[in-house]
This record gives C-alpha cells, sequence and structure tokens, in this order.
C-alpha cells in the first residue's frame, strides 16, 4: 500500500471524506508505522482550535 492507496481509500470513505473536508479543522497529523511484515498502517487526526 502506498500514501496514494491511502489516500485514495480516506476520500473514497463517506465518513473520512465528510471529516477531511469539514470546515473548522486548523490542522492535521497524519501516522505512519510499519508491521512485522512490512506492511503500512496509516492514521489521520483532525485537529480544531479550543
Amino acid at each position: 500500500m502506498s500514501v496514494f492507496h491511502a489516500h485514495w481509500g480516506l476520500m473514497n470513505s463517506l465518513g473520512h471524506r465528510e471529516n477531511i473536508l469539514k470546515d473548522g479543522f486548523t490542522h492535521v497529523s497524519v501516522g505512519l508505522v510499519y508491521n512485522e511484515e512490512s506492511s503500512p498502517f496509516y492514521t489521520i487526526n483532525f485537529i480544531t482550535p479550543r
């Protein structure tokens, strides 16, 4: 899996896409880690100001 495939998957998931396009988020953090089989796992956190 590549970053392209991770992004494609997020944008083609209704819930994830709605969050990505939601107004109000000012920052995003993205994480990537590989398991023992070298398979990547991605995470994304959306941040709003307090």
